[in-house]
């Protein structure tokens, strides 16, 4: 190593060790995994310029601190330099002479002993010795390679205006390689882009494949933990080095959370590093959103222009995925979500219920109950979740969503919600009977009965119309599940033929009227007026409701069985399990019922 005394002139004062760490390649990480394809995509010696860019542990010194050994291992000469705050363009300058020197690339003397000294004047002492680097790469003539590491900690504009000297005027024998999480600004590498003579390897192209995770943890994972790994991980290496840090102390993998002590420290120590505190609150509130709905968070927050905001914050480019579909959506990485999450809860409760609510009432108006109930529950509001629940929800979800949409809005139904919209007992009743818990729904629809004055009445007293269609519904699914009595129930069926023929009546309403019907006659073994019915709810639900569709023929075919026409009743089948089949990640019930069915035909 040089000796600082000997270095050139008005060298920045700098320990021996802290040089070593800015010239030279950091050692291997362990359990680093071999990736050849990557390797070869970014080998510097391709290229004049090879630029790495993404965000903070994505493996972008590891990389390349893997390419710089071997590519010395076969005797190239490749000079590290590691940037930070503090280099000015002098430090910087003495500091590119070192490592060309350590990478076996003499040095011209800068005092004039050497012949070859340049008579050109420079306009700094930096660019001077820039110059006299350039002439030494030149007269080096062999293929060299300048590595230039997290380069986004340069911010000294004199630095990166000496830097844009070297690389505008390097020589044709120096390929050059750098990594940073954002382009340094001042910093021109366009031409090198615009001429082919440079490539960028991005985030997605370092982020890891399961195959990759699954070499990384030495196969040591189940297939379960593979799966869970890959996605809590999204393939962040930082995220993996923390999962198997947490396995080795005997920690499972998939317990592992934004709240682990080592990924708290290293988002605030590393990820927010030169991120300004408006943007680090920005984040903070946009973490309490399942999507990066933009429009949605402008909103909920009162901000303006979040899209360009949100993409502009180049720290956070590859820590977001993107979901296809007609609108790509986008969602931070899981662990630096609930980790943001959980630290705006801590720093201001009252904000992160304010979110909460904003993001379910926003989601309410979209039709996005059951995400709006469960954002309404993280608001702590009960009020909330029976408004959502009553006026966008209720029997109502059941023909939009699915009984699994149902079942999922019945799990935010609190006794404490039930108490205050007694309307809703109508909903656990219907999940409770399909469930198969007769004597669960028989106490609930009693019990909700006499709060609700047989269903007529909210808590205050006041008349709810709607509750008496919903009424109407349900009643018609119990009798047919035995949880009530049909004997005394005549005059609620005419009640509910005269709703269903009122041309007033909202469509859908009046349609879930009629399939309560259609489920009522067939109980009462007056088939024609069930199949009847069953049509005249398919003219008002129309192919538009495909979770209630299948019930409807279902209804038809158990109608035909029992008039024995099997032939008719195979075809009611047929056609309920075909589109019970092609719904079925939310109609799961009406594919199982039509194959007990089928299998009883």
């Amino acid at each position: 190593m040089q000796d600082l005394d000997n270095a050139p002139p008005d060298a920045d004062s700098a320990t021996p060790w802290l040089l070593d760490h800015k010239v030279e390649p950091p050692d291997l990480v362990t359990g680093y995994v071999e990736r050849r394809d990557l390797e070869t995509r970014c080998a510097p010696m391709n290229r004049h310029l090879t630029v790495l860019q993404a965000p903070g542990g994505f493996g972008k010194t590891a990389l390349l601190a893997r390419c710089c050994r071997q590519l010395r291992e076969e005797g190239n000469a490749v000079a590290w330099l590691a940037l930070d705050e503090e280099d000015s363009a002098v430090r910087m300058a003495t500091y590119l002479t070192l490592a060309f020197e350590r990478a076996g690339v003499k040095s011209i003397d800068a005092t004039g002993g050497s012949s070859d000294t340049p008579t050109l004047e420079s306009d700094s002492q930096a660019r001077y010795r820039i110059n006299l680097l350039i002439r030494a790469i030149a007269r080096h003539e062999a293929p060299c390679l300048l590595v230039l590491d997290e380069l986004d900690r340069l911010r000294n504009a004199e630095a990166i205006g000496v830097l844009n000297a070297l690389l505008a005027n390097s020589p044709r024998n120096l390929r050059i390689a750098m990594a940073f999480r954002e382009r340094p600004p001042g910093l021109d590498i366009a031409m090198f882009m615009l001429e082919g003579r440079g490539e960028t390897v991005t985030a997605e192209e370092l982020r890891f494949s399961t195959r990759d995770i699954a070499s990384f943890f030495d196969t040591k994972l189940s297939r379960r933990e593979l799966a869970s790994v890959a996605d809590k991980s999204a393939g962040w290496p930082i995220a993996l080095r923390i999962f198997r840090n947490a396995m080795q102390t005997g920690a499972a993998v998939t317990e592992v959370g934004g709240e682990d002590d080592t990924i708290a420290a290293w988002i605030e120590s590393r990820l927010w590093r030169g991120v300004p505190d408006e943007d680090r609150d920005f984040v903070l509130d946009i973490a309490l959103f399942d999507w990066i709905d933009t429009e949605l968070i402008d909103e909920t927050t009162g901000a303006s222009h979040s899209r360009r905001r949100f993409e502009s914050m180049t720290s956070l480019t590859g820590l977001s995925q993107t979901t296809g579909g007609e609108k790509s959506t986008m969602q931070l990485h899981p662990l630096i979500r609930e980790h943001c999450a959980n630290r705006r809860f801590r720093e201001n409760p009252s904000r992160f219920r304010s979110i909460h609510a904003g993001i379910a009432r926003g989601l309410a108006r979209r039709g996005q109950v059951v995400d709006a109930l469960r954002h309404a529950a993280e608001a702590g509001d009960p009020q909330l979740i029976g408004q959502i629940a009553t006026t966008d929800g209720g029997i109502h979800l059941w023909i939009r969503g699915g009984f699994d949409a149902l079942q999922a809005m019945d799990g935010w139904l609190t006794p404490e919600v039930m108490d205050a919209y007694p309307r809703l007992a109508l909903v656990r009743c219907v999940v409770l009977a399909m469930s198969g818990d007769m004597q669960g729904a028989r106490r609930v629809y009693q019990t909700a009965a006499i709060a609700s004055a047989g269903f007529t009445r909210d808590p205050a007293g006041t008349e709810d119309p709607q509750m008496k269609l919903d009424h109407l519904v349900v009643l018609g699914l119990l009798l047919v599940f035995g949880c009530v009595d049909i004997s005394g129930y005549e005059p609620l069926v005419a009640t509910a033929s005269a709703v269903a023929r009122d041309p007033e009546v909202n469509p859908l309403l009046r349609g879930l009227v009629r399939y309560g019907l259609c489920l009522s006659f067939n109980e009462m073994t007056e088939f024609d007026q069930a199949a009847a019915w069953s049509e005249a709810a398919r003219a008002d639900l129309g192919h538009n409701t495909p979770y209630v569709s299948p019930h409807l023929d279902y209804q038809r075919g158990l109608a035909a069985m029992a008039q024995g026409r099997t032939s008719d009743a195979a075809a009611a089948y047929e056609r309920a399990l075909r589109l019970g089949r092609v719904t079925h990640l939310g109609n799961a019930t009406s594919v199982i019922v039509g194959e007990i069915l089928m299998a009883e035909l």
